[in-house]
């Protein structure tokens, strides 16, 4: 790196900084805490890094830093949609003690996602909640799936760890500003996350969870002080964090069996960058996870985004045969979301555009099929053959963790059918059920079962933070539970090649 200063200007973010040539552009934006998109880690692959450069389009992670620049951030506004709900699993009416003394007492529920963050606080005595945000975890600059995240915090979390830190920290501010309550009236905290987002959390290097065996180095407490973990933060109380259960089966699926109730028959899914799952039958917990990357949420799609302003979240056919569109906000669209993703793809096989192998026919592989238009930018919104290839891979990781957990919880040579199959996440939650049981996300036998449990993760720590007793419950699962590693089941490469396949099943 040369030792010559330039000067950056970022003029829609008010910001001038100084950087030495050489460098980075992706570095300076990231080290200036900028929201931008870098799926792929900065490799050059996923193109979601475009900035404008002196009047010029560019990717910050390809751009060296030469000269004074002129920086324009892509638009990347909006509220996030529905990421911070909760529904579908029985609701939680019993008291927590402690709020009985203390009508004003209060906690508040953290679920770290890989892509989105959602902070909660709540009045303990009924329940209620008092506020709520949702933002993109500030992360995401350095790739959009763990595995990018893991390679980057590998032998130092420290750099991600203070990003999160501070993320929820001044949510949490925020809403004590906002909502003007008492600090010290803050009973507890409870977060929840994958296993890597809570070693990033806590400053854990990231190593052991990248590389066989794929086992953690280090164990989590299962409470903290908060000015532990969040410095000297913004509350003084505990910190509860449920356990993980394996490396890439995290809290957040601890939590969210915690959310889905007593029930002793049920598949939790949650449809994330890491698709976790678990089956509890017979008082038995068994578990799995998948790599299902992050199309699910918009990454590695060419259009793709967060569930944002501006996303379109729903398509169907049209009676003329074209697209009908669904855009969060009402807004001209500017991508597609998860669940826009799943529709689209339902649609285009059912309108004859794809077929059942996932191919394009011929007249649109090269531009892709044109789902909406943006009257105010002349933007055209299209599904590309590789957009397909991105959603099948993704879709048949999913559909082969449900069917191996079906097979190893069954008996007599006979898969186990749970009564109730809760979908959970921001993807699950917002799903059409009838697209994903079109192209076989879902296996038929499935219907009339599905729940949409929305963030179940954050439901979980709703119900922790008024009843902290049930935390034994999480170290129960956590020490009794049983794991499947896919990539070692005899049945892996069989099932992947048939759920490939956009076809009920």
């Amino acid at each position: 790196m040369s030792d010559r200063w330039v000067t950056l200007d970022f003029p829609e973010e008010g910001l001038r900084v100084k950087a030495q040539t050489g460098g980075s552009l992706l570095e300076i934006i990231r080290r200036e805490g900028l929201p931008i998109a870098a799926d792929c880690g900065g490799g050059g692959r996923c193109g979601k890094c475009g900035v404008w450069l002196n009047g010029t389009k560019a990717l910050a992670c390809q751009t060296a830093v030469t000269d004074d620049m002129r920086v324009v951030m892509p638009r990347r506004g909006g509220e996030m949609d529905i990421l911070g709900d909760y529904s579908g699993a029985a609701a939680d009416s019993a008291t927590d003690p402690a709020a009985d003394a203390d009508p004003d007492a209060f906690g508040v529920a953290v679920d770290i996602g890989t892509t989105t963050v959602v902070v909660r606080a709540l009045r303990l005595k009924d329940g209620q909640t008092l506020a709520t945000r949702a933002f993109v975890n500030g992360q995401r600059p350095y790739g959009a799936d763990v595995i990018s995240r893991i390679g980057h915090a590998s032998e130092n979390a420290g750099e991600l760890s203070a990003i999160i830190r501070k993320q929820v920290d001044e949510a949490v501010r925020d809403i004590c500003e906002a909502e003007n309550l008492p600090r010290d009236k803050a009973a507890r905290a409870v977060v929840a996350g994958n296993t890597t987002m809570l070693y990033l959390l806590l400053g854990l290097r990231c190593k052991s969870l990248g590389s066989a065996p794929f086992e953690p180095e280090f164990s989590i407490e299962s409470s903290y002080p908060y000015p532990a973990l969040f410095g000297i933060g913004t509350l003084d109380c505990a910190c509860l964090i449920p356990p993980f259960l394996s490396a890439y089966v995290g809290a957040d699926i601890t939590a969210g069996l915690i959310h889905c109730g007593d029930d002793d028959d049920f598949l939790l899914v949650d449809m994330g960058t890491n698709g976790e799952m678990a089956m509890r039958t017979g008082g038995r917990l068994c578990s799995t996870s998948t790599a299902a990357g992050p199309a699910f949420e918009g990454g590695g799609i060419s259009q793709g985004m967060s569930g944002i302003r501006g996303a379109i979240r729903s398509v169907r056919l049209d009676a003329g045969g074209g697209f009908a569109c669904e855009v969060i906000g009402d807004a001209p669209p500017a991508g597609i979301c998860g669940s826009g993703i799943l529709d689209a793809v339902a649609c285009l096989c059912e309108g004859g555009y794809v077929d059942e192998t996932g191919a394009m026919e011929q007249e649109f592989r090269e531009e892709g099929v044109l789902l909406a238009g943006n009257a105010e930018t002349g933007q055209q919104i299209r599904f590309t053959q590789k957009d397909v290839r991105e959603f099948q891979l993704a879709k048949s990781a999913i559909r082969l963790g449900i069917e191996v957990l079906m097979r190893e919880t069954g008996t007599e040579g006979k898969p186990f059918v749970p009564s109730t199959v809760y979908l959970a996440g921001g993807f699950g939650h917002a799903l059409n059920v009838e697209s994903a049981f079109r192209i076989g996300l879902l296996p038929e036998i499935f219907r009339g079962k599905v729940v949409l449990a929305g963030n179940s993760a954050l439901g979980g720590c709703v119900k922790l933070c008024r009843r902290p007793g049930l935390m034994e419950l999480t170290r129960r699962f956590a020490d009794g539970g049983r794991e499947i590693n896919l990539a070692s089941h005899p049945d892996f490469q069989d099932l992947f090649m048939d759920h490939m396949m956009l076809e009920p099943s």
